[in-house]
Parts: C-alpha cells; sequence; structure tokens
C-alpha cells in the first residue's frame, strides 16, 4: 500500500513523501516481516530514442546497489553506449536497456551469496537518471543510475 498525495500530470507522476506499507505475513517471499517505509514516488513519460540515440543521454555512470541483504552499498562506474552499459569487472554488473520501452534489466555478482542477482528498472529522461530493484534473500534491494559526479570512469 503507497500513502500520500501524489500529482499526476500528462507528463509526469510525483509525489515528495509517500508512506510505503507491506505488512507482514503478506504472501511473498521477501520482506516477510513487513515495510514501512517513508520514500518519494516519481515517474514520467518515456519518449523511445532513435537508433543513433541513447535512452539515457549520459556517457559516464555510477551505479547504486544497496540494501537486499548486502553488508554494504555496491558502487561501481561504467561507460554507456547506444543500449549497453559496460562496467569495471569488480561487482560483474552487466547491465542493457530495452529501448522501446525504457526498462532496463541486468544482473550483479552478489558479495554475499556469491551468486548472480538479477535487477529491473526504469529510465527517467528528465532527470537524466535510472532506477529500480532486485531481490535479496529476504528484502528488496534499490538500484540507481546516474550521471558519474566526476565524469569519468574510476
Amino acid at each position: 500500500m503507497l500513502l500520500g498525495r501524489v500529482r499526476i500530470s500528462d507528463e509526469r507522476i510525483e509525489s515528495p513523501s509517500v508512506i510505503w506499507i507491506k505488512e507482514a505475513g503478506t504472501r511473498g517471499k521477501i520482506d516477510l516481516d513487513g515495510v514501512t517505509n517513508k520514500t518519494s514516488l516519481v515517474g514520467e513519460r518515456y519518449v523511445s530514442p532513435t537508433a543513433r540515440q541513447s535512452a539515457l543521454e549520459l556517457t559516464t555512470v555510477t551505479i547504486i546497489l544497496e540494501h537486499g541483504n548486502l553488508n554494504a552499498p555496491l558502487i561501481d562506474h561504467g561507460i554507456l553506449d547506444n543500449k549497453r552499459l559496460a562496467f569495471s569487472r569488480t561487482n560483474k554488473v552487466s547491465l542493457s536497456f530495452l529501448p522501446a520501452t525504457g526498462f532496463l534489466k541486468g544482473t550483479f555478482l552478489s558479495p554475499v551469496s556469491g551468486k548472480k542477482s538479477t535487477l529491473q528498472g526504469a529510465v527517467l529522461q528528465g532527470r537524466k537518471m535510472a532506477g529500480g530493484f532486485f531481490f535479496g534473500k529476504s528484502e528488496s534491494g534499490r538500484v540507481t543510475l546516474q550521471e558519474n559526479a566526476g565524469g569519468a570512469n574510476r
């Protein structure tokens, strides 16, 4: 359940503050003890790029994976081309865009389980970022893809 005031227009959906509640005992494999989080809600109209454009107009990016039973956030830096992202080999992050929809999908090596974990999300072109989620053993995690603050692959 989401609780809060949400502004909806033709171009975007946003709320600076919503409360996300999942009751304990709700069906599913994660967050079995329930969740109560104060967070923000954002969304916007997606425009499919042409064959020569990228879904996200960035060159160097930083991906941040946090929560989802990770002991600490995983941060990696990469280079974005038309549809794919190339990251360092540290966390074995693999990520690709689906230009027709603005969705992204990928995998990373979980340092906790030592296994590949899948992630997914969506592009927010107006904010020049993407966001999404992945599942840990017992809790969900957050994915943030943003412009590399240093402007170069570190």
